[in-house]
C-alpha cells in the first residue's frame, strides 16, 4: 500500500465534485419533472454515500479527469476503515486494462481479483476461495477501473456482463469507472459524472501554483477553452507550459495537441540541459514513442493500454532504449508485472496523434487511401481522441481538415461535428460551413453546431431564437448556454425580461450548466416576490441553483410564498426547487404547506417531502390516490411513496396492489419506470422478484427481427412517452444494424432519446457506422490491403451469376468449357486473365496485374469431396507459392446437384477434418454461399487465403413444360 500512498501525494487538491446523472426525460410528459440543477458533491463523499445506499456506482469522467486517482484515494480511505473496523469490507482494485479472456470457467474479473490480492495484500487464494469470499461471505468491495479500456470483443463483454449480473443479484458492492457518458455502462443506474473543475478552484490553483506573471496567460487560455477541458491533468500541464511560453497570445492560440507537444518538448529540453540525453535521443524517442503508442492502439496487439515488456522491446527495437524511456518516466513499467504503459492515457493518445499526422499525406493521397483510413481508424471509437488531438496541430492544412471532417460526417454526424470543433481557430469558419450545409432538421443542426465551437455558429443560433417552433428556440437557448462566452451571456440574460414566458423558460433551461454566470447577472434586489408572478416556476428553479449565501433566507421566503401559490405551475416549481435545496429550513416550509386547507397545495408539498424521504408525507399521498381520478396524480403519489424508507409507505403501496387490477398495473408500471436504485430498500425487497421477472420476460422476447422493426416504427410516434420506451428497448437490444435507420429518423425528427440509443449502441460495438464496419470486415475477410481482390471477387460473382441464369444449357459442359466461359467473360471486363497457363503445371485461371498474381482451380462436384480435395491440393501445393501479392487464390466448384448450401457446408467440415496448419475458415460477406479458408502455405510459411466459390448448375424442374426441356430432342 505504500506505493499507492506515494502515488497519491499530489501537490494540489482540486476538490473534484460529481453530479448524479439523471435518466433523460422526454419533454411534454405531464407526470415527469423537468431537469433542474443538482448541487455537486465531493467525489469521495459521494462514493461513500452512494455505495452505502445503492451498492453499485458508475464513476464517469473524461481522460485526465482523475477517475483512477479518485479510486486510489477512495481505496486508501476504505483500507483505513478496514484497519479500524474488522467488519468493514476489503476493497479490491481491478484494472480492466489488465483484463485477459479466461481459459477456464472463472470470470476474467475473478482472475484480476486474485492478482490484486497477491500484489496488494500478499494473499494467495485459489479462484474457488475468491468466489466464496466474494459471493457467499461477501467481504469484498470491488473497485473496477476502466470499462472503456476493455476490449470490444463479444467474449469479453459477455464475461463482464455475466459477472456483473452475478454481483447485482447478490448485492455485491461495486464501483466502476468509464471514460464518458455514452460509453458502455452495463446498465448501472447510479452514475456519478465528474464535473469540470469549479471556477473558484481553478482560480485557487492559478493563485497558488502559477507565478503572477503567468497567471494572465493561463486564464486567457481557460477563457477560450470548453469547461470540459478543465481537468486536473490538463490544468497541471498548462501551468507547466505557460511558465515557458513568452506571450499570452501564443498560449491562447494553443490547441490541446499543441499544449502536449510543448509540454513534451519542455521536458526533453530539461533532460538535455541536465546532460542526460542528446539531440539524437530526442528525435529517436519521439519516433519510437509514436510507433509504440500506435501499435498499442491497434487490434493486432491489444485494445487496452498496457503491453508486455517483451512486445514493447520488439516494437521499439532496443531494450536499452526501453529502459531509458522508463528511467526518464515517459513510459511506466509496472513493478513485478513485466508490463509497459504510458504515464498517462492522454499522453499516449497525443503520441498516436503525432503518428497519424505523419501518415496523413499518404492517407489522403487518393480515394482508396482515404477509404482505408475511414475503415481502419475513423470508424472506431478508440481512435477518436487521437484524431481529435491531431486536427488541432498546426501542420494540419485546410484541405486536410476539410477532407477528414467530410469523411467523418459520412460516417456519423456527431463524430463529424465533434472533429469540426477540434480544428485550430483559423479553420473554425471552415468547420462551421461543413456542418451548416448538412441537410438535417433544425434541432439536429443546432446540436451539431454546438459541437463546432465556432463564432459563426453563435450568430446562427441567436437567429434561431426567433424560430416559430418553441422546441427549436429552446434547443438554441440550451446550446448557447453550453457554448458560453461574454456576448452569449449578455444576450441571454437580457431575455429574462422578455414578454414571452417560453423565451424566459428557455433562458433558464439554457443555463442549466451556467448557473454561476446567471447568478452574477442577478442582483440581490431582484430577488423579490413579484418575480414569482413575472417569471413563474422558472424563477423557482433559478433560486434552487443560485448560491447566494447572503440571500439564503430571502430565497426561502420567496419559495415559502410560491409553494402555497394557487397557480399549479408556480406551486410545483417551488416544490421541486425546495427538494433541490434539501435543507432543514426547506423541510419546515413543506411541512407547513402540508397543513394548508387547500388539498392541491397539500399534495404538492407532500410529493416534495416524499422525494426527500419524509414519512410524514405518507397520509396525504395515500389520500391523493384515493380521491383522484387522474392516473397521473396516482402515479406521482406512488412515485413519491416508493422513495420513502418506511413500513407505512410500503404498506400504502401494497394496499393499492390489493384494491383492483388497474391499481396493481399502475403500481408496477410506475415502479418499472423508475431506476431500481431510486426505490426504497424495503419496497425493493417486497417487489424485486416480480420486477426482475417482468424485465427478464421482456428482454427475452426483444431480440427478434419483428420486434426490432416494430420498435423502430415506434420511434416515429408523436407521443414522447412511446418514443422514450422504444428507444430504451432498442438500447437493450443493441443491434448495430439499426444505426442507419435510427440516424435516418434523427435527420428528419430529432429526439434526445434516440440519440442516447445511438450512442449506447456505438459504445457497445466500438464503432460508429455499421455499413462501413461491414465493408472493412469484408476487406479483412478477403485477406487484402486494397480494392483489387474485392473488385475481382465481385466481378467473378457477376460472371458466375450470368452462367447460373441458364443451367439447362450447361448440363453437358465439362470443366474446361465452363472455365473458359468464365475466363472469356473476365477478359471482356478487361482482366489480364488466361486459361491453362504453365505455372508448375497448368492452372485453370491465372490473373495478373503488375506483381499481383491470383490463381484459380475449377472442379465439378462428384457426390463426395475427394475430387474437390485434389483440386485444393493442386492449387495450394503445386501452382501457388504464397509469397507477397500472391497470397490469394480460388476454388470454383461446379454443382449440378440440389442443395448447394449443404454441399458447401459439408466441404467446410471436410477441410476442417484435414487439420491443415493454422487452418480457419469464415463466411464471405459479399456472397453467403461462398467461404474463405486460411492456412499456412507449405512453401512460403505465410497465410494463404482460398475463396471457395460455388457455381450452381442444378436443373430439375417439376412443372410439365419444364420437364420437357430436360428431355433430349
Amino acid at each position: 500500500m505504500t506505493d499507492i500512498e506515494r502515488e497519491q501525494s499530489e501537490p494540489f487538491d482540486f476538490d473534484l465534485r460529481v453530479k448524479k446523472v439523471k435518466p433523460h426525460q422526454a419533454r411534454g410528459t405531464v407526470s415527469e419533472n423537468p431537469p433542474e440543477p443538482d448541487s455537486p458533491l465531493r467525489v469521495i463523499e459521494a462514493l461513500h454515500q452512494y455505495v452505502s445506499e445503492k451498492k453499485y456506482v458508475l464513476l464517469v469522467g473524461q481522460a485526465g479527469a482523475g477517475k483512477t486517482k479518485t479510486l486510489l484515494r477512495y481505496l486508501l480511505e476504505l483500507v483505513q476503515q478496514a484497519k479500524d473496523d474488522p467488519s468493514a469490507k476489503i476493497p479490491i482494485l481491478v484494472q480492466l486494462k489488465d483484463y485477459k479472456a479466461p481459459l477456464d470457467d472463472y470470470s476474467g474479473i475473478v482472475h484480476l481479483i486474485r492478482k490484486d490480492l497477491e500484489e496488494s495484500w500478499g494473499l494467495s487464494l485459489t479462484l474457488q476461495e475468491i468466489q466464496q469470499y466474494l459471493f457467499r461471505e461477501q467481504i469484498f468491495l470491488l473497485l473496477v477501473d476502466g470499462l472503456n479500456a476493455l476490449s470490444t470483443s463479444k467474449e469479453a463483454w459477455k464475461d463482464i456482463s455475466q459477472f456483473w449480473d452475478s454481483c447485482h443479484k447478490r448485492e455485491i458492492s461495486i464501483v466502476f469507472t468509464t471514460r464518458g457518458l455514452g460509453y458502455r455502462n452495463l446498465g448501472i443506474e447510479t452514475q456519478l459524472e465528474i464535473q469540470p473543475i469549479a471556477p473558484e478552484h481553478r482560480q485557487r490553483f492559478i493563485e497558488e501554483r502559477v507565478s503572477p506573471g503567468d497567471r494572465k496567460k493561463l486564464q486567457e487560455w481557460l477563457n477560450r477553452a470548453w469547461q470540459s477541458d478543465y481537468t486536473p491533468f490538463v490544468m497541471w500541464m498548462l501551468a507547466t507550459v505557460c511558465q515557458q511560453v513568452n506571450s499570452s497570445s501564443q498560449l491562447e492560440s494553443f490547441s490541446i495537441g499543441e499544449a502536449f507537444r510543448e509540454f513534451v518538448r519542455l521536458y526533453q529540453d530539461r533532460l538535455y540541459e541536465e546532460g542526460r540525453i542528446s539531440d539524437e535521443n530526442c528525435e529517436e524517442w519521439a519516433f519510437k514513442l509514436e510507433h509504440l503508442a500506435s501499435e498499442m492502439m491497434s487490434d493486432k496487439i491489444t485494445e487496452n493500454f498496457v503491453i508486455s515488456r517483451a512486445t514493447a522491446i520488439q516494437i521499439i527495437g532496443s531494450e536499452v532504449l526501453l529502459n531509458n524511456l522508463v528511467r526518464h518516466h515517459l513510459l511506466v513499467e509496472r513493478r513485478g508485472k513485466g508490463e509497459i504503459e504510458f504515464c498517462h492515457q492522454l499522453l499516449q493518445e497525443y503520441y498516436v496523434a503525432e503518428w497519424l499526422r505523419r501518415k496523413l499525406p499518404d492517407v489522403l493521397k487518393d480515394e482508396n487511401s482515404s477509404k482505408r483510413f475511414q475503415h481502419d481508424y475513423l470508424n472506431y471509437l478508440k481512435w477518436t481522441e487521437p484524431i481529435a488531438i491531431m486536427l488541432g496541430l498546426p501542420e494540419i492544412t485546410e484541405n486536410q481538415a476539410e477532407e477528414l471532417i467530410d469523411l467523418a460526417l459520412d460516417l456519423d454526424l456527431n463524430l463529424g461535428a465533434r472533429l469540426a470543433g477540434e480544428v485550430k481557430q483559423a479553420l473554425q469558419s471552415l468547420a462551421f460551413n461543413l456542418i451548416a450545409k448538412q441537410q438535417v432538421c433544425k434541432k439536429l443542426k443546432i446540436r451539431l453546431l454546438g459541437k463546432t465551437r465556432s463564432e459563426s455558429a453563435v450568430s446562427l443560433l441567436i437567429d434561431l431564437l426567433e424560430d416559430e417552433s418553441y422546441s427549436v428556440r429552446l434547443d438554441a437557448f440550451n446550446t448557447l448556454g453550453q457554448i458560453g462566452g461574454d456576448s452569449v451571456i449578455l444576450g441571454l440574460t437580457n431575455a429574462f425580461n422578455d414578454d414571452e414566458s417560453s423565451v424566459r423558460f428557455g433562458v433558464f433551461d439554457a443555463f442549466d450548466r451556467k448557473i454561476t454566470e446567471i447568478s452574477d447577472s442577478i442582483k440581490p434586489d431582484e430577488l423579490k416576490l413579484k418575480n414569482v408572478e413575472i417569471w413563474g416556476k422558472q424563477f423557482c428553479f433559478l433560486l434552487a441553483g443560485l448560491d447566494l449565501e447572503n440571500e439564503f433566507n430571502n430565497k426561502l421566503k420567496i419559495l415559502s410564498y410560491a409553494i402555497e401559490h394557487l397557480d399549479l405551475d408556480i406551486r410545483w416549481g417551488a416544490a421541486i426547487a425546495l427538494t433541490q435545496i434539501d435543507s432543514e429550513q426547506s423541510a419546515k416550509i413543506l411541512l407547513k404547506a402540508v397543513k394548508n386547507p387547500n388539498f392541491d397545495i397539500q399534495f404538492s408539498a407532500a410529493f416534495a417531502l416524499g422525494e426527500m424521504g419524509f414519512e410524514s408525507a405518507v397520509p396525504i399521498l395515500e389520500k391523493a390516490i384515493e380521491l383522484t381520478d387522474s392516473s397521473d396524480t396516482c402515479r406521482m403519489a406512488i412515485y413519491a411513496l416508493a422513495k420513502i424508507e418506511s413500513e407505512r409507505a410500503v404498506s400504502a403501496i401494497v394496499k393499492q396492489c390489493q384494491e383492483n387490477d388497474d391499481k396493481y398495473k399502475l403500481v408496477f408500471k410506475t415502479l418499472y419506470s423508475m431506476n431500481i436504485e431510486e426505490i426504497s430498500p424495503t419496497l425493493r425487497r417486497v417487489f424485486q422478484d416480480p420486477i426482475r421477472e417482468v424485465q427478464t420476460s421482456i428482454y427475452r422476447k426483444l431480440n427478434t427481427e419483428d420486434i426490432s422493426n416494430r420498435l423502430l416504427q415506434a420511434t416515429h410516434d408523436i407521443r414522447p412517452e412511446i418514443v422514450k420506451s422504444a428507444a430504451f428497448l432498442l438500447r437493450e437490444i443493441g443491434n448495430p444494424e439499426m444505426l442507419s435507420t435510427l440516424w435516418q429518423q434523427q435527420t428528419r425528427f430529432f429526439t434526445e432519446d434516440i440519440m442516447e440509443t445511438i450512442a449506447s449502441i456505438q459504445s457497445s460495438c466500438g464503432f460508429y457506422n455499421y455499413e462501413i464496419y461491414q465493408q472493412a470486415q469484408e476487406a479483412k475477410n478477403l485477406g487484402f490491403e486494397d480494392d483489387l481482390i474485392r473488385t475481382l471477387y465481385k466481378d467473378i460473382d457477376k460472371v458466375v451469376s450470368q452462367i447460373q441464369e441458364n443451367p439447362e444449357l450447361r448440363q453437358d459442359d465439362k470443366e474446361d468449357r465452363l472455365t473458359i466461359e468464365i475466363v472469356n467473360q473476365l477478359r471482356i471486363l478487361e482482366y489480364n486473365v488466361s486459361h491453362e497457363t504453365k505455372i508448375a503445371g497448368h492452372a485453370d485461371i491465372v490473373i495478373r496485374k503488375n506483381d499481383f498474381l491470383w490463381l484459380g482451380e475449377a472442379k465439378i462436384y462428384r457426390e463426395n469431396n475427394n475430387y474437390l480435395w485434389e483440386g485444393f491440393l493442386q492449387l495450394t501445393t503445386r501452382y501457388s507459392i504464397g509469397d507477397d501479392h500472391q497470397e490469394n487464390g480460388g476454388l470454383l466448384i461446379y454443382i449440378r446437384q440440389e442443395d448447394a448450401s449443404s454441399i458447401m457446408k459439408n466441404w467446410q467440415t471436410y477441410l476442417l477434418d484435414k487439420r491443415l496448419p493454422d487452418y480457419s475458415f469464415r463466411p464471405c460477406k459479399i456472397r453467403s454461399l461462398a467461404f474463405i479458408s486460411t492456412h499456412k502455405h507449405e512453401k512460403s510459411g505465410l497465410l494463404f487465403h482460398v475463396r471457395h466459390i460455388p457455381v450452381m448448375l442444378h436443373f430439375d424442374p417439376k412443372d410439365k413444360s419444364g420437364r420437357r426441356k430436360t428431355k433430349p430432342p
